[in-house]
């Protein structure tokens, strides 16, 4: 479930340290789920499906979320 959509420009840091730079303006969803709940940071090259569509995980997976690359703009609340 998204818990926060937010669209970020070029060149922005997402992540623990900055992990992960934007290349563009990219759309950016927020899962609030994380290694705490048994999600290791290794998980990184797995997908998040939402609406039926997978997307990557971006930045490194902090202790109570993981961020995610969207392709659009998805409401708060979309599975």
């Amino acid at each position: 479930m998204l818990d926060l959509v937010k669209q970020v420009n070029a060149s922005e840091k997402i992540g623990y340290e900055g992990s992960y730079t934007t290349t563009q303006t990219e759309w950016i969803g927020t899962v609030p789920i994380g290694y705490a709940d048994g999600w290791r940071q290794s998980y990184k090259p797995i997908s998040v499906l939402i609406e039926g569509k997978r997307f990557p995980i971006v930045g490194r997976i902090v202790i109570d979320q993981l961020m995610i690359g969207l392709d659009r703009m998805y409401p708060v609340g979309s599975l």
